[in-house]
């Protein structure tokens, strides 16, 4: 079995708005869907997924934590979270982060750094790393977050990375405005096409079980 945690903000948890603001968790969220279509794939054993997602959640939480503000919750650093026996059990993981550091004008190079120091974790305790571009945002800092898509892609090139690129296909879509429920969060319906970008990219790390005859 492959044990996936999935990490990153609040469209990680796979955060939605419907009309008159309730807030609700996507039910095709991208770890749901992608779950879902790996699971029907190798079969239901194949693959367990956590999502650990942190609404309001920038790159420097996932690595060097951070302590909990009245929107983000206290983050352990990294490393704090490959001593833990969930950690510990992880086989994959899975990050989605760049739209927090978008609005909160993260430089590129700074973004590189901590991608690079998440991948050197992920190395010294044998996980395995993948990458995910986030998706567009209807946002004046959609050209920065655009920037940091390219760190990313770039990082994931450099370093061989699994990447699933989010904000490519998305933002080719010419309806992708018309299918966000606010300016940073998918519906539930682009929830679904990120779910299965991530399984096409996840499905090569997938080993089938074998029959036994």
């Amino acid at each position: 079995m492959k044990t996936i945690r999935w990490m990153g903000d609040s469209t990680t948890i796979g955060a939605t708005v419907l009309p008159g603001e309730k807030w609700l968790v996507a039910p095709d969220n991208t770890m749901a869907t992608a779950t879902r279509l790996l699971k029907e794939k190798f079969g239901e054993s194949a693959i367990s997924s956590f999502n650990d997602g942190a609404s309001s959640s920038a790159i420097i939480d996932w690595y060097a934590g951070s302590a909990a503000t009245p929107n983000k919750p206290l983050m352990p650093s990294l490393a704090q979270r490959m001593t833990t026996p969930e950690y510990q059990a992880m086989s994959i993981g899975v990050l989605e982060i760049g739209i927090n550091d978008a609005t909160k004008s993260t430089t590129t190079a700074d973004f590189g750094w901590y991608l690079q120091k998440i991948r050197e974790t992920f190395n010294q305790h044998g996980k395995t790393l993948v990458i995910a571009t986030p998706n567009p945002i209807n946002h004046p800092n959609l050209p920065q977050l655009h920037n940091l898509q390219i760190a990313i892609k770039s990082f994931a090139s450099w370093f061989s990375v699994p990447l699933i690129d989010h904000y490519g296909t998305i933002i080719s879509m010419p309806n992708w405005r018309s299918l966000m429920a606010d300016n940073g969060h998918p519906t539930n319906t682009l929830y679904s096409v990120k779910g299965a970008l991530a399984a096409c990219t996840l499905d090569g790390l997938i080993s089938p079980i074998p029959l036994h005859t």
